[in-house]
C-alpha cells in the first residue's frame, strides 16, 4: 500500500466540496442531452502531495506516469524528468537542455512500454527517447521533419504518434524503433490560417483497439478501428466553443482581450475509461473575471455522445493509476493529485449504448494522460 491509498480522505472531500461550490453559480444553458452533476459520477478516494524541490521546481504539470517504483512528472516547460517515491517524496532528475542523446528541448508526453521503458516525446528536438531503469537513455528514435507532440507505447517496439507537420496539419500513425510511419497511418487536416497556436493541439487516446483523436482546430473527432475504416464526426459537446484567433492589432484593449478569451473553451484531457467508452474534459472562463468551469463529455467508440457533466470547478485530467485525477501546481514548486472514483450510471449504459460488454471501469492497462 502506497501513501496514495493511505491519505485521509476528509481533506480529500472538503476541497472537492469547495470546488461543487465554487462552480454551481453560473449554470450552463440547455443541453440536449443527459446529464449529471460532476459529484454523482466522481467520488474523490485519495490524494498525494508531491514535495517541493528548490533546483527542480514543479511548473507545470504536462504527464504523469507511473514508472522505476515510483512516479514521473514531466512540464511543458522544463527540460527534465523529475522522479518521486510512492510517499510523494522528490527522489532525483535527469536530463538536461540540449540537443545531444539524453538531453531534452521541449518534452510534450510521456508513457511507459509494457516492458517497463520510458517514452518520452521532445517537440522541438523531434525524437522520441526511450529510457530504462534509472534513467539510462537506451535509444532515440527520429520523428523526420516533424513536430512530435503525443506517444503511446503500444508494446513490442511499436508506438502510436501524433506530429505536428504545419499546413495540412497533424499525422497519427504507428511507428518503430526506425520512425518511420507503419501501418495505421491517418492525416488530420484543418489547420487552417487564422487558429495559429490553436492548430497545435491534437489529442489522442487508445481506446481499446481503437485510435481516437480530436483535432481542436478543425473540430474534428477521428475514429480509426483495427480492421475498419476511418470515421470523422464534427466534436460537439455543451459549452464547446472555439473562436479563430483575431487578426494582429484586431484587439488594441486589454477588455477587448478579455472578451474575446471568455468566449473560448480549451480541451484539458481525452482518456480511455475501457474498451468502448472514453471521456473529455474540457474548460472555459465564467466570465471576463478569471474563474474557470470544467465539465465532462462521454462518447462510445462509435462517436455516440453517452452524457456530460454540468459546470464545475472540479479540473480532470486524465487517468493516473486506473482513476480519473485532478493536478494542481502549489506555489512552492510542489503538487496534489486528487484522484476520484468513477460510477459509471447504469441507466445511461443500457439507454445509449447497447453494445456487448460488461459494465465499464475506470481501469487503465497504463496511465493515460493529455
Amino acid at each position: 500500500m502506497t501513501a496514495l491509498d493511505r491519505v485521509n480522505v476528509a481533506s480529500c472531500v472538503l476541497l472537492f466540496s469547495a470546488f461543487l461550490v465554487a462552480g454551481c453559480a453560473n449554470e450552463s444553458d440547455a443541453f440536449e442531452g443527459v446529464e449529471f452533476d460532476v459529484a454523482e459520477v466522481l467520488s474523490p478516494v485519495d490524494t498525494l502531495q508531491f514535495e517541493a524541490d528548490d533546483a527542480y521546481p514543479i511548473v507545470s504539470v504536462k504527464s504523469i506516469v507511473h514508472w522505476d517504483s515510483g512516479y514521473v512528472i514531466t512540464g511543458a516547460v522544463q527540460a527534465h524528468v523529475q522522479l518521486y517515491n510512492y510517499d510523494g517524496s522528490f527522489r532525483g532528475a535527469f536530463g538536461r537542455e540540449g540537443d545531444g542523446p539524453g538531453e531534452f528541448r521541449l518534452i510534450t508526453d510521456a508513457d511507459v512500454t509494457p516492458e517497463g521503458q520510458l517514452v518520452l516525446a521532445d517537440a522541438k528536438r523531434r525524437v522520441i527517447s526511450v529510457v530504462s531503469a534509472g534513467g539510462t537513455l537506451d535509444y532515440e528514435i527520429p520523428i523526420h521533419g516533424t513536430r512530435v507532440e503525443k506517444v503511446r507505447a503500444i508494446g513490442e517496439g511499436r508506438y502510436l504518434v501524433a506530429a505536428y507537420e504545419g499546413v495540412p496539419g497533424y499525422s497519427v500513425y504507428y511507428t518503430d524503433s526506425t520512425g518511420v510511419p507503419r501501418s495505421g497511418a491517418s492525416r488530420v487536416k484543418g489547420t487552417a490560417k487564422g487558429y495559429r497556436r490553436a492548430a497545435n493541439e491534437q489529442y489522442i487516446a487508445l481506446v481499446g483497439n481503437t485510435l481516437v483523436n480530436i483535432n481542436r482546430a478543425s473540430d474534428t473527432l477521428t475514429i480509426t478501428q483495427s480492421g475498419h475504416a476511418e470515421l470523422r464526426v464534427a466534436f460537439r459537446a455543451p459549452d464547446y466553443s472555439v473562436r479563430k484567433w483575431p487578426s494582429p492589432g484586431s484587439l488594441k484593449t486589454g477588455k477587448q482581450m478579455r472578451e474575446w478569451q471568455s468566449s473560448q473553451t480549451w480541451i484539458a484531457g481525452l482518456f480511455p475509461m475501457d474498451d468502448h467508452i472514453f471521456g473529455v474534459s474540457y474548460y472555459g472562463p465564467e466570465d471576463t473575471s478569471g474563474r474557470i468551469w470544467f465539465r465532462l463529455m462521454f462518447f462510445d467508440v462509435q462517436g455516440h455522445p453517452l452524457f456530460a457533466t454540468r459546470r464545475s470547478s472540479v479540473p480532470v485530467h486524465g487517468i493516473f493509476q486506473g482513476r480519473i485525477y485532478s493536478a494542481l501546481v502549489r506555489d512552492d514548486g510542489g503538487a496534489m493529485f486528487i484522484r476520484y472514483r468513477f460510477d459509471y450510471p447504469k441507466d445511461v449504459a443500457r439507454a445509449n449504448y447497447n453494445a456487448p460488454h460488461g459494465s465499464p471501469s475506470s481501469a487503465s492497462p497504463r496511465d493515460q494522460t493529455p
